[in-house]
């Protein structure tokens, strides 16, 4: 049979010998270690600074988005380059509030911007006129009238001041918010609450 013209055959493949491969895996897991602990020294780095911290949530006022005793994590990085945005869930001192104790520390959500314009009616939150869009993990929020000082009833509206915040509990009947005492001052804030990571059945991002 006449070959001419078709190329050489492949030589065989070869197996690595056992040595290099642990050489490689040994590199890899060097690697990933490196990195590992690099990361485990920034969390570190963070918590120190309190840019990371844990708290225990005592209260149900924010269910369903953080639930009685679910442990969350609050950054304060991101308003470090950028004020927080309605709709988040924000961390802020709260010493000053009626019936607090020194450093206590409140979790709401901000529903309010300086200058916005607000009221409830039918259970709606309407922002300059028009339907909230906010929404948590369980869907569009309601809120109750009939407590407190501010947007007590349907009719009743509240303007947010300048170099404030309005802030408000996803559980409503339960929350005592900014409906009782009025729009927070903006440096107040002091992060951004945005994990779960315990119990496990409610661990993940908060929304």
């Amino acid at each position: 049979m006449n070959h001419a013209g078709l190329p050489p055959p492949l030589p065989p493949l070869r197996r690595l010998a056992p040595a290099r491969w642990g050489l490689r895996i040994a590199i890899v897991a060097a690697v990933l270690g490196v990195f590992v602990f690099l990361g485990f020294c920034a969390l570190i780095a963070l918590r120190v600074g309190g840019m990371i911290v844990p708290y225990k949530i005592p209260t149900a006022n924010m269910a369903p988005a953080i639930n009685r005793d679910d442990q969350i994590f609050m950054e304060g990085i991101t308003y470090r380059f950028r004020p927080p945005a309605r709709g988040e869930i924000i961390v802020f001192e709260a010493d000053a509030l009626p019936n607090t104790k020194p450093g206590e520390r409140y979790v709401k959500r901000l529903v309010g911007l300086p200058g916005d314009r607000l009221r409830i009616s039918g259970g709606t939150l309407y922002i300059n006129d028009q339907p909230s869009p906010l929404r948590n993990k369980a869907g569009e929020m309601h809120y109750t009238t009939g407590m407190g000082t501010y947007l007590r009833d349907d009719g009743d509206t509240f303007t947010v001041p300048y170099g404030k915040y309005f802030v408000l509990g996803d559980n409503s009947p339960n929350s005592a918010d900014s409906r009782m005492w009025g729009a927070i001052p903006t440096g107040w804030v002091t992060g951004r609450a945005v994990y779960c990571y315990r119990p496990s059945r409610n661990a993940g991002w908060l929304r």
